[in-house]
């Protein structure tokens, strides 16, 4: 999905002000759907997906999809969780419990967090960031796509505004920049579609 072309204009009556808000508004929005995969990864890792052409561990899936399109945590906090669950993945279960009585208090606390209000999460929270909760686990496979999904569409949205930034500093426009910002509005324009109608 990253990897596209499209048009988009360049050229925005946006101030740089605005623009630095709405890059760290889409940075908070990144960090939401980075702790949801983080959910889904300690309360479902061993769960089952079954696609039509996949048949695989949750774990699986989610670290093969996010790879597959290069996404990196930008939260530190969250990509060190995220890098040590990728680490413990083998054919064997995994214990949960490494997290729950983790030594890092802040990683142990975290973990507790996610698992105990896995079923907690408000309307308000789900409606502001488009995290789909409703009954999750009848439709697994529904759910996990629409998490990569919303992740991959929140990393574009932030990497935009922060080229659209970097493109504001400057009096010319950077031709790799813009062609960067191309790619990703293409990108962005695919996942967008595949939330629409797979979602709605």
């Amino acid at each position: 999905y990253l990897h596209e072309k499209t048009s988009f204009s360049v050229k925005s009556p946006i101030s740089r002000i605005e623009k630095i808000n709405t890059s760290q508004d889409q940075n908070n929005l990144l960090d939401a759907h980075e702790k949801e995969i983080l959910r889904l990864l300690l309360n479902y890792g061993d769960r089952i997906l079954e696609f039509e052409d996949y048949k695989g561990k949750v774990s699986n899936y989610i670290i093969e999809e996010l790879e597959h399109d290069n996404i990196i945590f930008s939260n530190a906090f969250y990509k060190s969780l995220f890098e040590e669950y990728s680490k413990l993945i083998s054919d064997k279960k995994i214990d949960i419990k490494i997290f729950l009585n983790h030594k890092d208090k802040k990683i142990q606390d975290l973990a507790i967090d996610l698992v105990s209000k896995k079923h907690e999460i408000s309307k308000k929270w789900e409606d502001l960031h488009q995290i789909f909760i409703g009954d999750e686990t009848k439709n697994m496979e529904k759910t996990i796509e629409k998490a990569i999904l919303s992740l991959k569409q929140a990393y574009l949205k932030s990497k935009i505004a922060d080229v659209n930034l970097q493109l504001s500093e400057g009096e010319d426009p950077d031709k790799e920049l813009i062609n960067k910002l191309t790619k990703l509005n293409k990108a962005l324009v695919i996942i967008n579609k595949l939330l629409g109608r797979n979602f709605n």
